[in-house]
């Protein structure tokens, strides 16, 4: 009975010291390093990783900026228009959006794309 309890604790030691390894490895990436990787998967051919990459750089905050002004000429309507959210969200920090937006809502086809994005949340 007390080797399968030794084994039962050996058993449970090495599950938790592999699930603390596991997540420190992954949260090792630097705040750039994600950054990185959420603007390279704006570039997929997919619309929907684009717009998933999108929200996700909405919680990065300013550094993602810039590449949220290129997402607001993504060809794929729910790209532009949670990427034209996400710099709503960001807010004060996204200020150097301001001339994009305003061009933006000059498209009649991106605004339908606002319009939805709203009306969704």
């Amino acid at each position: 009975m007390n080797d399968l309890k030794g084994i039962l604790r050996l058993t449970t030691a090495m599950f938790l010291f592999v699930g603390l390894l596991g997540i420190w490895i992954g949260g090792c990436q630097t705040q750039e390093q994600k950054v990185e990787k959420l603007i390279s998967k704006l570039q997929h051919k997919n619309p929907k990783i684009r717009q998933t990459a999108v929200v996700a750089l909405t919680r990065t905050g300013k550094d993602a900026v810039p590449a949220l002004i290129q997402a607001l000429q993504d060809k794929g309507r729910g790209v532009r228009a949670s990427a034209a959210g996400a710099l709503g969200s960001i807010g004060k920090d996204a200020t150097d959006a301001t001339p994009a937006l305003i061009k933006t809502l000059q498209d009649p086809e991106a605004l339908k794309a606002v319009e939805e994005y709203q009306s969704r949340q």
